[in-house]
């Protein structure tokens, strides 16, 4: 990995393919570097491979202005299918149609050149092409272990909605938001709108939390080089180089703490929970979105999670790896369970907004001294929010 060489954006045999995909007008991708030889040595020269790496947006960005179709190659084991579902978060907002197909169990894309020979080409074009939403659904319905052709249960169709909406909350254009959402839906067996809802609450906490980052660049814009920066009020800075912790308000940290040791199902809590999402820092944000990206692209492999947490925190800095080890150690060491840390420390979020808006209404109590209806509504908000607080102070 070098400034020249990025992992993340090479394909192998991208310089010797390029001609063929262009004439083919499709390109496959295929997992293996001897993949790529032994289907080129059969006459099939519109292949390329990652290089060692998942595919990541920015190979599919790579080929965009290249080809107007990938189909990506996979084995057709459990292995294969899981990668292919990985690979929907990838494409999702790609500007070329992406499907996998999948090859015969047992059998690899060198083994199937080496079966078919000259017709390896023919019979490629003709394996079954599956869209990535649909490998998705059957991926997620894996991971909470319903096998093929077997229908979740209530609770279990719940939980596999709330992660394939989270995931299609993420693509951009309306369009092929919404013609995911169908297929989605589809494949489930349950109404369209049952997703789309989940879909439009994911989008508009998207949106808030951009919002805050937008208008927080924009008042960073406005500082003058050279001028002394203290901070704005209520707004996390954001920078292109990652703010170390130190410097992160401690009622981020305890809770970033707490993510970092419990993960899973704690950071899904935390990322859909609108109140602690409007009190974190963006900085606090943009950290836990990407350990949710990772979690959920490297899904039950711990080999490739410890990898791929390591790399993420190497990028951040040495404080991020220092506040990862802390906390491992401060939870191991603590009295209390990590849920009980994890619900003490969302208490005291909730403390902290009660006690803002406290702050606001008698500011804005103050500024309506000449208006007695308008007082009366404030001050009975103002009450109401006090009761709020003292009730859970005393709990």
């Amino acid at each position: 990995e070098t400034p020249i060489y990025q992992k993340s954006k090479t394909f192998y045999g991208l310089p010797q393919a390029m001609s063929a995909i262009r004439q083919a007008g499709d390109v496959y991708i295929v997992e293996g570097y001897m993949d790529v030889i032994g289907l080129a040595m059969r006459g099939v020269h519109n292949v390329v491979a990652c290089c060692g790496t998942a595919l990541t947006e920015q190979h599919i960005k790579r080929l965009s202005g290249v080809s107007s179709r990938v189909h990506l190659l996979f084995d057709g084991d459990d292995a294969g299918r899981n990668a292919a579902a990985k690979s929907f978060t990838a494409a999702r907002n790609a500007e070329l149609d992406v499907t996998a197909c999948f090859l015969p169990d047992e059998i690899d894309p060198d083994d199937f050149a080496s079966m078919h020979g000259a017709n390896t080409g023919e019979k490629l074009g003709e394996l079954p092409k599956s869209l990535l939403i649909d490998t998705f659904v059957d991926g997620v319905l894996r991971k909470f272990g319903c096998g093929a052709g077997e229908d979740p249960g209530p609770n279990l169709l719940g939980k596999v909605c709330d992660e394939v909406a989270k995931a299609v909350a993420e693509v951009q254009r309306e369009v092929v938001r919404s013609s995911l959402i169908s297929r989605a839906a589809r494949a489930l067996k349950i109404e369209t709108s049952q997703i789309d809802r989940l879909v439009a609450e994911y989008r508009q906490g998207l949106i808030k939390y951009n919002a805050r980052v937008s208008v927080n660049e924009d008042i960073r814009a406005e500082v003058p080089q050279g001028a002394p920066d203290h901070g704005t009020k209520g707004v996390a800075k954001v920078s292109d180089q990652p703010r170390p912790p130190s410097q992160l308000p401690k009622s981020d940290l305890a809770l970033i703490r707490v993510v970092m040791v419990l993960r899973g199902e704690i950071l899904s809590q935390v990322i859909n929970n609108g109140d602690l999402c409007e009190m974190l820092q963006p900085e606090s944000m943009r950290f836990l979105m990407g350990l949710d990206d990772i979690l959920r692209r490297t899904q039950d492999e711990e080999d490739a999670l410890k990898k791929e947490i390591k790399e993420y925190l190497q990028h951040l800095g040495d404080g991020w790896i220092a506040l990862w080890r802390e906390a491992h150690r401060m939870v191991s060491l603590s009295d209390e369970g990590p849920q009980e840390v994890y619900q003490k420390t969302v208490d005291g979020f909730k403390r902290e907004k009660l006690s803002l808006l406290i702050k606001e209404a008698q500011s804005e109590l103050a500024a309506c001294a000449d208006d007695p209806q308008k007082q009366t509504e404030v001050f009975e908000r103002m009450r109401g929010l006090k009761s709020q607080l003292d009730s859970m102070v005393r709990g």
